[in-house]
């Protein structure tokens, strides 16, 4: 299968063209209509009918604020100017009118916006005393706000969802009190710098402003790898002067997005296969570039990720359909009388377990290749699995860890014939032409 559609999550648009392709989106039983070592009948349309199609519309619907064809803003500063952006936005809101000055709330605003983008594709690893700062201005818009009795206005929902999302990511890894993101059980190599500095070629905005954005021109529409059919489309290329190349996902398509947490297939079908990470997260089939499980205590697991290079390989075993996942943090637990530390991510799959909701699983290519079911290059999907069981388990430090089991739903595209033609010689070929660029 090539790479997934998308539409405009909520649009009539998209609605039309879920009913036309029947997409599941919540799964609590077998899959429907599906025969055993067949492809789904809830398939999307291939790119270069579905996206492709929504986005020529879009080019033809568009005026001067074409995403297709203008230039980009983009973050383009260092993490110590995204937390100076993220505080001054913040005292902003306490302001008596925070928009008497509508130019400079909206500038600041969509530096906010452009910096939580860089944050949700980042692996960050930066030292101590910057996270430190970081998570602290990330919690002035969190649902008790230090701030909270001095705000005039709003933080607005759509920032504060955003940053109470990446807050959980951070905390989950001990961000802040130098651990750094942990690569855990999903973790591929970072495609974007540490710290950005202002990229060539771009139209940086003027330094007295004090904001922290550049615009930057988009892939060609008609590009092969990146263009609106290509297995690059959602994201753009930045180099900054000192640096490679590096790889931003494009905020200006943030509303063809599709949305990831959701149970179920969610458009997908058994055997897609995806460049990257980021890849699955702009199509909604994971929903964070780092993390290895995504969902949450209340509902369950929507998705995981078993990676061929995860730092948990000693302590996870896949045997195909079925799954033995260990939780965040497993390798590192010294006691051996209890498992002291419990994720959300971890709690999620115990949800799982409670619930019997299906939670899609992907497997990623990795530098160690100890995997022999991960795919040899990208990201592929491999279909719906059940969290059957939990098992308390004990790592080479004999401390205590959750190992929790799942098997592989029936009446799916078969995991062997998925193994065997899934990545194609063409996608291996495609995914070698992403650092050709354009």
């Amino acid at each position: 299968m090539g790479i997934l559609s998308t539409a405009p999550k909520g649009s009539a648009s998209q609605m039309k063209w879920q009913k036309k392709n029947k997409i599941i989106t919540s799964v609590g039983k077998k899959p429907q209509g599906v025969t055993k070592n067949s492809p789904s009948p809830t398939s999307p349309l291939p790119i270069t009918e579905g996206i492709a199609q929504l986005a020529m519309e879009q080019t033809l619907n568009s005026g001067p604020g074409d995403t297709l064809t203008n230039a980009i803003e983009i973050w383009n500063g260092s993490y110590e100017d995204g937390a100076k952006q993220l505080s001054m936005f913040a005292l902003l809101c306490t302001k008596p009118d925070p928009q008497a000055d509508r130019e400079l709330f909206e500038r600041r605003r969509k530096s906010v916006i452009a910096f939580l983008s860089h944050l949700e594709f980042t692996d960050i690893a930066v030292p101590t005393a910057l996270q430190n700062r970081l998570a602290r201005a990330l919690k002035l818009y969190s649902p008790n706000p230090p701030l909270v009795k001095f705000l005039k206005a709003p933080i607005p929902e759509d920032i504060r969802t955003r940053v109470n999302d990446i807050l959980e990511v951070f905390n989950e890894r001990d961000w802040g009190n130098g651990n750094g993101l942990d690569n855990g059980n999903g973790a591929e190599g970072s495609t974007t710098p540490t710290t950005t500095t202002p990229a060539a070629g771009s139209r940086n905005r003027s330094e007295n402003d004090g904001l922290s954005t550049a615009f930057v021109d988009p892939p060609p529409p008609d590009h092969p790898i990146w263009g609106v059919k290509g297995i690059m489309y959602g994201f753009i290329r930045v180099k900054p002067p000192k640096n490679s190349y590096s790889i931003r996902f494009n905020p200006a398509l943030q509303h063809i997005r599709r949305n990831a947490k959701v149970f179920g297939h969610n458009g997908l079908t058994p055997g897609d296969w995806l460049p990257s990470r980021m890849a699955a997260t702009f199509h909604g089939a994971h929903d964070h570039n780092v993390k290895g499980i995504c969902g949450t205590p209340s509902q369950g697991a929507w998705s995981i990720v078993v990676s061929g290079s995860s730092v948990y390989s000693n302590l996870d075993r896949d045997e195909g359909d079925k799954l033995f996942y260990s939780a965040d943090g497993s390798d590192k637990n010294t006691d051996r009388q209890r498992v002291i530390f419990e994720s959300d991510s971890t709690r999620a799959l115990a949800k799982s377990l409670e619930t019997q909701e299906f939670v899609r699983v992907l497997r990623s290519a990795g530098t160690k290749r100890e995997n022999h079911h991960c795919p040899s290059v990208g990201v592929r999907y491999d279909g719906l699995y059940r969290v059957v069981n939990k098992h308390e388990r004990c790592n080479d430090n004999l401390g205590k860890y959750w190992s929790f089991e799942l098997h592989r739903v029936e009446e799916q595209r078969s995991l062997e014939d998925i193994k065997k033609h899934v990545p194609t010689k063409e996608q291996i070929a495609d995914e070698k032409k992403i650092k050709e660029w354009y």
